[in-house]
């Protein structure tokens, strides 16, 4: 369990990084690409470490294709966070999970019990008043970098489910998907004239560190702790994290419509994993 915790922590570390960085002025796009270098060299570490390279030969084919979606996901996630703030953010973010399921059960014959239909509900109704908090207090944008980053991350999901389900390397993936990625943004600034100041740099390899051990964590989680506990208990762990460090940290009010959307989501979550 001390793993879970650990991978929670981790992850909301993660989005107060990001929210802070807000505050001093770090762009989005050179702190992704330090981040990403980083989490290739990582992935690349992992894969060359252990034993029995057993490889598909698909893991660059999907790799580059799910780099698409980690760039613009976090992209989105990012600007989420800045726009925001936390707790609305992280869950958008975790609600998408209500994706991989409904594909699931379309693409792969997974049953669609009691529990993740009810969880499908408390979904859709958890979205909705996301929708409508963001849309009167944020306005339109916020909403639809909401929007994107639900359907983003979630279709990242089914890709990675996909991927999991050929067989084939999966630190190999990750490292063609961190590897890509870094080459897609370090396309984007330079199509758009940018340059990349040391802060940005230092800010996005220090970024890096907690995202590549919040998935480590989860790996050694996952060898004593069964699936069907250890992702609900993450989701509800880092929703909870993020509404704590809103109000403590960030001294956001925990307004009436704030607890209503997680009363929703914290339910939709866990059954949405069951």
């Amino acid at each position: 369990m001390i793993y879970l915790l650990l991978s929670v922590f981790c992850s909301v570390l993660i989005a107060n990084m990001i929210r802070w960085s807000g505050l001093k002025n770090l762009r989005t796009l050179p702190v992704m690409c330090s981040n990403y270098i980083l989490a290739a060299v990582f992935s690349l570490a992992i894969f060359l470490y252990l034993p029995h390279h057993q490889t598909q030969g698909n893991e660059w084919l999907f790799g580059a294709f799910s780099s698409l979606l980690f760039v613009y996901g976090f992209f989105c996630y990012f600007q989420s966070v800045k726009m925001a703030g936390i707790t609305i953010a992280v869950s958008a973010m975790r609600l998408s999970v209500a994706v991989p399921v409904i594909c699931g059960f379309f693409m792969f014959s997974e049953p669609l019990t009691a529990y993740r239909i009810t969880g499908l509900i408390l979904m859709s109704a958890a979205v909705f008043k996301l929708g409508r908090l963001t849309g009167m207090k944020l306005g339109m944008k916020s909403s639809l970098m909401l929007a994107a980053l639900f359907l983003i991350i979630g279709t990242s999901d089914v890709v990675s489910k996909v991927f999991t389900q050929s067989g084939g390397n999966r630190y190999l993936y990750l490292t063609a998907v961190f590897g890509f990625a870094f080459l897609l943004t370090l396309i984007h600034i330079k199509a758009a004239g940018m340059s990349i100041s040391p802060a940005e740099i230092r800010f996005g390899l220090l970024l890096g560190l907690p995202n590549q051990a919040s998935s480590l964590f989860l790996l050694l989680a996952l060898r004593t702790v069964d699936s069907v506990v250890a992702f609900p208990t993450t989701g509800l762990g880092i929703l909870a994290g993020s509404v704590l460090s809103d109000v403590l940290i960030w001294k956001e009010p925990l307004t009436k419509d704030k607890i209503f959307t997680l009363l929703l989501a914290g339910p939709a979550i866990w059954l949405l994993n069951m």
